[in-house]
């Protein structure tokens, strides 16, 4: 019960990052694709993830923990081919890539 509800704290903190970082690239670049699958990861996937980690089955289980490794993957893949620095979008992007890392962890030993 404490995983699932962690899981869904942890959800909602990634979902409110999104957005944040959303709201931050298109002030820099306008509404570019990045931004608006940025902002659609934080209102879309992410609640949706939430929804199937309060139900607490195995299959549910393992589509949030592959959703979080892929979504780690592809941020720090991101990171590295983007990296321009240490700007408020990466220091941004590094917190999500690490509270998708716990999300996994935390998946994998409920």
């Amino acid at each position: 019960m404490f995983v699932q509800v962690l899981t869904v704290y942890l959800l909602a903190l990634l979902a409110a990052l999104y957005l944040l970082r959303g709201m931050m690239e298109i002030g820099d670049t306008g509404w570019k694709g990045e931004a608006l699958l940025t902002v659609g990861v934080g209102v879309g996937v992410l609640p949706a993830l939430a929804a199937v980690a309060v139900l607490g089955s195995d299959t549910g289980r393992w589509i949030i923990c592959a959703a979080a490794g892929g979504g780690a993957l592809v941020n720090g893949g991101l990171m590295v081919r983007l990296w321009k620095g240490f700007t408020p979008v990466a220091n941004i992007t590094l917190v999500i890539v690490a509270v998708y890392g716990v999300v996994s962890v935390c998946q994998l030993w409920s």
